[in-house]
């Protein structure tokens, strides 16, 4: 496969990849996570109102708009597959029918306020155009405000997802488009090596079993061992501050955020369309930050916690000092938003070289507004300097730490924060717990995973890709991922 995969219709619209598989990825309907410019992802082909977040969309973000020549079905023949009778099933309807030939007063009138200021009418016009969609195959998951479906196209199979305002008018407020199908995974480890040394100049992998003391015991490993971007899955560290101030009192699961428009994010997520003034629990907030890669519920952690605890708890869950030197002062995703995307190249300039202290000042003084979908671009930007380091045992000893409270009593939500979006699909047979964050953003895609099968053995799997001067074939590394988990199965 190329580089720049062209499979993922409207995934240009979204810049910001909240990398779940976040996704941040893999073919899965909830968004992910998970920046393209976006930390979030976790990894996914995905577009959320309007996605992007830098890092967890299960998320590939990234990835180039199709080339194939513009077509626009008849209505009759675009379904062969009824759509429900929900006002998803409607909105979708009209995307897949109608969006191509629809004035912009339609437009104004179908998706929300938020979306449209992110990606601005005629984008979303011509990747309807242009997707080929010839027909609905199948209704993966449907609910009034939100539906799933598979769809032929002039790219092959897509998983097309729609979220909308589960009030009248039910406008649109998220989008995305996912591959229906990954290439095929590596079935040894010298192709697991080959194929990451095709796709990224920089690249790693790592997967060890983790014994109970914490400790690992190697089972693979390649590339280089060095500190590299993780896109979201920086969020682990959040979510271990959230914990220690749990633990010492300070804070509860039941305690309320308040959502300001100073705190507010780009997507991934869901939280920044929510009107100022909003609440939600810590507890939905790390919810969303680690399942969805919501990036404002990330800021909101990090702002109620503190950005010196989120620094505090680097070292205590396993970052080692030359992860930290490159990863201070912690920023927020609302602050790399702004420092890449934001500022003149000259002030992204002076931030990337300047030490720790300097770049403290800096941010004490960053007051300009959020970038819009305009100001983005899909290639790599400072991804060695404006980010979030760790190395993939670094990155292990985090996942180890938060597993370590998952049984305690009180911290029973640790385990749906973490488990309930795998990244890729799981068989529950063989694996009985899961934990999983990823992040993506151009140029960067890093997925981690803490697993324990049917027999307690538990299993650490770590990958990496980046490149400072090219996108990646997301899918393909997602692909390697799914091979390097099926090695170390029982």
């Amino acid at each position: 496969m190329s580089k720049t995969s062209a499979t993922a219709w409207l995934a240009m619209i979204v810049l910001l990849a909240g990398c779940s598989i976040d996704s941040s990825t893999t073919p899965s309907t909830t968004s992910a996570s998970s920046p393209s410019p976006s930390p979030s992802s976790d990894s996914t082909s995905s577009v959320t109102e309007p996605s992007g977040s830098t890092t967890e969309t299960n998320e590939t973000q990234g990835t180039a708009p199709s080339t194939s020549p513009p077509t626009t079905p008849a209505a009759a023949s675009v379904r062969s597959v009824e759509l429900p009778a929900t006002p998803a099933g409607e909105q979708l309807r009209w995307i897949l029918e109608e969006a191509a030939d629809a004035d912009e007063a339609e437009y104004i009138e179908r998706f929300s306020e938020t979306f449209l200021r992110q990606i601005p009418v005629e984008t979303i016009r011509a990747q309807a155009t242009a997707a080929g969609i010839e027909a609905v195959t199948e209704v993966l998951a449907s609910s009034d405000a939100e539906l799933a479906v598979m769809v032929s196209s002039a790219q092959g199979p897509l998983v097309v997802t729609i979220q909308v305002e589960p009030e009248a008018p039910h406008r649109i407020i998220g989008l995305e488009a996912q591959p229906g199908e990954l290439p095929d995974a590596p079935t040894t480890w010298g192709e697991v090596d080959s194929r990451l040394a095709e796709q990224a100049a920089n690249w790693s992998y790592l997967a060890a079993e983790v014994a109970d003391d914490g400790s690992l015991k190697v089972l693979h490993q390649g590339g280089d061992d060095a500190p590299v971007p993780l896109g979201s899955s920086f969020k682990l560290y959040v979510l271990g501050a959230v914990v220690d101030a749990i633990e010492q009192g300070e804070l509860t699961w039941d305690d309320e955020l308040v959502i300001t428009d100073e705190l507010k994010s780009l997507p991934s997520g869901e939280l920044q369309d929510l009107p100022a003034g909003s609440t939600v629990t810590v507890r939905e907030a790390a919810e969303k930050m680690i399942q969805i890669s919501d990036n404002t519920a990330t800021d909101l952690l990090i702002d109620r916690v503190g950005r010196e605890r989120v620094e505090a708890m680097l070292a205590p869950m396993g970052m080692g000092e030359a992860s930290r030197a490159k990863t201070l002062p912690f920023i927020t995703t609302r602050e790399l938003f702004t420092l890449k995307w934001g500022l003149a190249a000259d002030q992204t300039t002076e931030y990337s070289t300047a030490d720790v202290e300097q770049r403290r000042t800096i941010l004490d003084g960053l007051s300009a507004p959020l970038p819009t979908a305009a100001d983005f671009t899909p290639e790599p930007r400072f991804i060695d300097s404006i980010e979030w380091f760790a190395t993939p045992v670094e990155i292990l000893a985090a996942h180890v730490w938060l597993d370590a409270y998952r049984d305690r009593p009180g911290f029973e939500p640790l385990a749906s924060v973490l488990g309930d979006n795998p990244g890729v699909p799981l068989d529950p047979a063989m694996w009985s717990e899961t934990a999983f964050k990823g992040g993506s953003e151009p140029g960067v895609l890093f997925l981690g995973w803490l697993l324990q099968d049917v027999d307690g053995r538990r299993v650490g799997i770590v990958v990496s890709a980046s490149d400072p001067s090219s996108t990646l074939d997301e899918l393909e590394v997602v692909s390697v991922s799914t091979g390097v988990i099926a090695l170390v199965a029982p």
